[in-house]
């Protein structure tokens, strides 16, 4: 017994000696080659955004970057209605802040009081009602862009021009954005 009891160890630990070598080392050179974009990539990166959610500071009405680099690094920014056709990756976009939400589309609120910090809505047009041509704009709890961007804290936001950089996703079962930078500029009219 004692005979076939050495035999299986011996055996398990060549097993397990001979499966753990053939992993793959990893190698950080490698890594950072297969996330880099290939020539002729379209898919467009913009090294300046900062993740969701760092706290950063709004631009003041006069429309000068605050806080960091991170603002959009070009003048070129997507309407709400090329937003909702879609893109990949991270794009500078330019809406009128025209109410707040939760949930669904279904509760979308376009007049004082506002009630729902979780998100805003922006538009192309400042008296625009048509949900299909709307974007909801996730702020996450706990964020500083919560705080400083949703009308139940700040009505005065309300048809004000909001430029950030974001990403296109769905939410609310709708396009919209969930990533929206730490650094962005509010603009009155």
């Amino acid at each position: 017994m004692k005979k076939h009891t050495l035999s299986i160890f011996l055996i398990l630990c060549v097993f397990v000696f001979v499966c753990s070598s053939c992993e793959k080392a990893y190698n950080k050179e490698e890594d950072k080659s297969e996330q880099t974009p290939e020539k002729g990539d379209s898919t467009p990166t913009d090294d300046k955004s900062t993740p969701a959610g760092d706290e950063g500071t709004p631009t003041g009405d006069e429309g000068t970057p605050a806080g960091d680099d991170s603002t959009p690094s070009t003048t070129e920014y997507l309407t709400i209605a090329e937003f909702i056709e879609g893109f990949d990756g991270k794009k500078n976009i330019e809406g009128y802040i025209v109410g707040d939400c939760t949930k669904s589309m279904k509760n979308a609120n376009f007049t004082p009081p506002f009630s729902q910090p979780q998100a805003i809505l922006l538009a192309d047009n400042i008296d625009e009602r048509d949900k299909a041509k709307i974007i909801p704009v996730q702020l996450k709890s706990g964020y500083k862009v919560r705080t400083l961007l949703n009308l139940q804290d700040h009505p005065e936001n309300l048809h004000k021009k909001l430029r950030f950089t974001g990403s296109y996703g769905t939410y609310m079962k709708v396009p919209g954005c969930t990533d929206i930078s730490s650094s962005f500029q509010l603009l009155d009219k």
